[in-house]
């Protein structure tokens, strides 16, 4: 089904060019063409739009799209819901709303339960259609985008919505002024598109739980999803070697007592004996976040070095001191500074001769008073610095 503005006219199911005023009638035709039970829509409709009520015509659309949508042929539905889309981006933004709020129901039911081949990837293009025509920055276009972001995972579908929204979250937080609850729905439902752990998706989880900062202590234990998407974060951190950052740690501090919890409090604490600890009596855990023993101790004595060189930059680390706080062979401690090296968590010099680790730069696995209170003083020695260069230079003038 093609749709251009023109002179009206219909044969079967086909619609062809046809003014904006008619379109509707054209599709009730098309509809009624392609399923015999929708013949009294067309009467319908006809006499809504005789009568100027565009808002009852659309609703009417709606209802029978769960029909028409199974007859038609993929092309022609695409066509015929994006008439439908366009008509409501032009209601007033209650009517928008509510309308679109129908045609997204409508639409994601066809996709799950109809029979006919490919029907999800079609209800898709059409909650993607419908986002692009609703108006900007509207509660309708933010709507849909969750909705059809949600259906998308429901169905398997997310690798080209995954592509397509990379790096675009804030961007979107932004548009929306989204925060609190609203922003947390939308990251929760932009979150689902990645099926596998990865940056973009641990990015997401942590930008969830530390949206809870500024609010009550109790509001992340109150929130349903909130326990979920912690454990989902911890272990991204945990299997993804890249991954070090625990900033979204302090905001789960109402999850204290729960098994997430002693989870990252071991390796932000950087604990080995602790952590092992928790292993020991937590493997069913361990299992249901798809982490092992092993996975646990690598990343918790990263962690370590960490720590060890946020402690001593631009100093040396004693190769006793990572066996101790590490709980491994000294034959092993430059194996762990190489493997740490090269995830840059560290970087610095081994110096075989002396056992010790000098310290040039280090990764933080958070970001809080502390390291605000060491980059004050860092910067604080830099102005100090270069104003003793510009008192020596104005001298020598």
């Amino acid at each position: 089904m093609t749709v251009e503005e023109g002179a009206t006219t219909t044969m079967g199911a086909t619609l062809v060019e046809t003014t904006e005023d008619n379109l509707c009638v054209v599709l009730a035709r098309a509809a009624a063409a392609a399923d015999d039970s929708l013949k009294a829509l067309v009467g319908k409709v006809e006499e809504l739009t005789s009568q100027g009520k565009t808002e009852d015509v659309l609703a009417a659309l709606v209802e029978a799209s769960g029909s028409f949508m199974v007859k038609m042929a993929a092309g022609e539905v695409e066509s015929a819901m994006a008439i439908v889309a366009h008509g409501i981006a032009k209601q007033p933004a209650g009517s928008c709303e509510a309308l679109a709020k129908k045609f997204v129901e409508a639409a994601t039911a066809f996709g799950i339960s109809s029979a006919s081949a490919n029907a999800d990837a079609l209800a898709l293009s059409v909650l993607v259609r419908a986002y692009n025509a609703f108006p900007a920055r509207s509660k309708a276009r933010l709507d849909t985008l969750v909705a059809t972001l949600n259906f998308a995972a429901s169905v398997g579908k997310t690798e080209s919505l995954a592509g397509a929204l990379k790096g675009k979250s804030e961007a979107i937080k932004q548009e929306y002024g989204l925060r609190g609850a609203a922003l947390r729905t939308f990251l929760l439902a932009l979150s689902k598109l990645h099926t596998k752990p990865s940056k973009e998706s641990f990015g997401l989880l942590t930008a969830y739980l530390q949206s809870f900062a500024g609010e009550d202590a109790a509001a992340v234990k109150k929130d349903a999803n909130a326990e979920g998407v912690a454990k989902r974060a911890a272990a991204e951190l945990v299997s993804c070697p890249g991954l070090f950052q625990c900033d979204f740690f302090a905001a789960i501090g109402g999850l204290a007592g729960s098994k997430v919890h002693g989870l990252m409090a071991a390796l932000v604490e950087s604990d080995v004996a602790k952590l092992r600890a928790f292993c020991s009596g937590n493997k069913a855990f361990l299992s249901e976040l798809g982490l092992n023993e092993e996975q646990c101790l690598e990343k918790v004595r990263l962690l370590a070095l960490a720590t060890m060189g946020a402690q001593n930059a631009r100093r040396s680390i004693s190769y006793k001191d990572i066996v101790s706080q590490l709980d491994i062979s000294e034959g092993e401690v430059e194996l762990w500074l190489i493997k740490a090296i090269g995830l840059k968590m560290l970087e610095g010099r081994m110096d075989q001769l002396h056992q010790v680790f000098n310290v040039q730069k280090t990764a933080y696995k958070t970001f809080g008073g502390d390291e605000w209170a060491s980059l004050e003083t860092k910067l604080g020695d830099i102005h100090e610095h270069v104003t003793g260069v510009q008192a020596k230079l104005t001298t020598r003038k």
